[in-house]
């Protein structure tokens, strides 16, 4: 209901401009099924677990467009994504009404925002267990979040923001807010795009502040800067790079300063055609600080292989990836530094476009 009260409006100011242009429409169905085996091997430093899994969804995009003879323009989107192990059922992905001219758009829904560090494909890269460390009342340390990269692509309308994007030729504006569980979250997140025949780059930051539904219960507070930059070459294949970095400062309940955290991280990964088919490397490198806590970093690394298959539309891919990680516990703790961990995994990847 939402979204069509969003839509009529969104129609409405696109409609004013065009009230006395030509105006051609166009429509369009598409998706594709996807299932994937899993599996992982995983040792957290005295413990080696392998796990088995299998999961898909179900992708179908709804989507139209208007154009008048103007120079404006109205697009409509509408993902529904279903699960194949019904563990979510029925959810949306993209949903969202965009319009305006070639120089200027307005874009008001869920949305996936341009990604600032990309690693060269989206079949599976494995993480180390473990890399925070939660200081219980018995005096023992407790890894409680993986490794990985500063999260900047908190911003996407996916994670429950309501999202306004705007669009300057290049530079890509959102901003969002959101209630997660009893915190309210406001977040802006500048994206600059520049394109040429051989490159592509991807430069922008987020920021993200939290406060309390409840400001007469809590004074806590938190606040997530990042920065992220993604590079793509054409050089026989595509060669990319990216790197990120974020800073976290939080208060409590109380009101007092809790340990900042700050991560950074780099990735290079290469795709190159083989025929039909496309095979991917990367690896990269993470080092995170929780402040008078722990330092930690992580390796890893994938190669991958994307096979089309006799019919069209239709593809396997297979990935196997490694990471390890490693830590130093601040010596002010009185504790041991914990083992290293790493693990290992792999995927099988069947999709059919339609």
């Amino acid at each position: 209901m939402k979204l069509r009260v969003l839509a009529v409006l969104c129609a409405a100011l696109l409609v004013a401009p065009a009230a006395f242009a030509e105006l051609s429409a166009t429509m369009d169905v598409a998706g594709d099924v996807e299932t994937n085996t899993n599996f992982t091997i995983a040792d957290d430093g005295s413990d080696n677990t392998l796990t088995w899994g299998n999961d898909g969804r179900t992708h179908i995009k709804f989507s139209g467009r208007v154009d008048g003879d103007n120079g404006w323009y109205g697009y409509a989107e509408g993902d529904a994504m279903i699960d194949t192990d019904n563990s979510d059922g029925i959810g949306v992905d993209n949903a969202f009404v965009k319009f305006g001219t070639e120089s200027f758009a307005l874009l008001i829904g869920r949305y996936e925002a341009t990604t600032l560090f990309g690693k060269g494909q989206d079949t599976y890269i494995v993480g180390a267990p473990g890399v925070s460390v939660d200081v219980d009342a018995d005096g023992e340390a407790d890894f409680a979040f993986g490794t990985d990269r500063y999260q900047t692509d908190t911003l996407r309308g996916r994670n429950d923001f309501n999202n306004i994007d705007l669009f300057f030729g290049g530079l890509e504006i959102g901003v969002g807010i959101a209630t997660q569980g009893d915190m309210n979250l406001y977040g802006a997140r500048p994206v600059y795009t520049l394109s040429t025949d051989t490159m592509t780059l991807h430069v922008g930051g987020e920021f993200i502040s939290y406060t309390p539904t409840n400001s007469d219960a809590s004074d806590a507070s938190q606040t997530d800067i990042g920065v992220g930059a993604n590079v793509e070459v054409s050089v026989g294949g595509t060669l990319g790079a990216s790197v990120a970095y974020g800073l976290t400062t939080a208060d409590d309940d109380a009101g007092n300063s809790l340990p900042d955290y700050s991560i950074i991280s780099t990735f290079l990964y290469y795709k190159m055609p083989v025929g039909d088919n496309t095979l991917g490397l990367g690896g990269g490198f993470t080092a995170g600080t929780t402040e008078d806590v722990v330092d930690a970093t992580m390796f890893e690394g994938y190669v991958s292989f994307k096979q089309q298959l006799p019919v069209e539309g239709l593809y396997m891919s297979y990935a196997a990836s490694f990471a390890s990680a490693s830590f130093d516990l601040d010596g002010s703790l009185g504790l041991a530094d914990p083992d290293d961990t790493s693990a290992f995994g792999g995927r099988v990847r069947v999709n059919y476009a339609f």
